[in-house]
């Protein structure tokens, strides 16, 4: 695959600049959540996602099977609340959310933190917290600019991202089109949510990153 060529909007020639970044990190395969609703699991994967029953739709269900207690977040985008809450080992807990929705889901156990993008109806089983989960990797410190979040798409087809807003309210979290073999960063001093999701919005996944880190997915 070619070395990726790297940009940043809002400069230049039809907006974009050519502009340094550090690439040197671990490219992995990066695998979309299908939109059509099916169970996942995944063999040593770090998350159990699973449908609910068709009655809970409008609901996410966080299950901690790890050894220790966890805090999580749901983001508020079809209403509810988005503050931290405590979840003991072996406990669960129900987040009301827009039937069929979809939302950010953010866990954090001491030092470690992880983020996932799901439907309302899903119900999630933490079973350890791993910032690099089903294929998408977050490269600790090596993005444009300790104040921004950078993304990087290494595959062949373009795609959407849009990065929550929690640390700059100025900020946009609207979705901007990633075209092949390009970056992007986003104004963003501290921890967020980055969501990628295919040209046909048909598959989703998300990634829970800081400010300086470079998000990477190779579709």
């Amino acid at each position: 695959m070619p070395a990726a060529k790297i940009y940043k909007r809002g400069r230049g020639k039809n907006g974009l600049e050519v502009s340094p970044i550090n690439t040197s990190y671990r490219v992995l395969s990066l695998t979309f959540r299908p939109s059509k609703r099916v169970n996942m699991t995944v063999s040593d994967s770090p998350v159990t996602v699973s449908c609910l029953a068709s009655d809970r739709a409008n609901k996410i269900t966080i299950v901690n099977d790890t050894s220790a207690s966890l805090d999580v977040f749901v983001s508020k985008y079809s209403g509810g609340s988005d503050e931290w809450f405590s979840l003991a080992r072996g406990a669960s807990d129900t987040w009301q959310r827009g039937s069929g929705l979809w939302e950010a889901v953010v866990v954090r156990q001491d030092s470690k933190r992880m983020g996932l993008y799901v439907q309302s109806g899903s119900q999630v089983t933490v079973h350890c917290v791993n910032r690099d989960n089903k294929g998408i990797h977050v490269a600790q410190g090596n993005g444009k600019n300790e104040n921004h979040i950078s993304v990087l798409n290494y595959s062949s087809v373009p795609v959407q991202v849009y990065v929550t807003k929690y640390s700059n309210d100025r900020g946009s979290d609207e979705w901007f089109q990633l075209g092949t073999q390009t970056s992007d960063s986003w104004a963003r001093p501290g921890w967020e949510m980055v969501v990628v999701k295919s040209p046909l919005g048909e598959a989703r996944t998300g990634a829970y990153a800081r400010a300086g880190d470079l998000v990477v997915f190779n579709g």
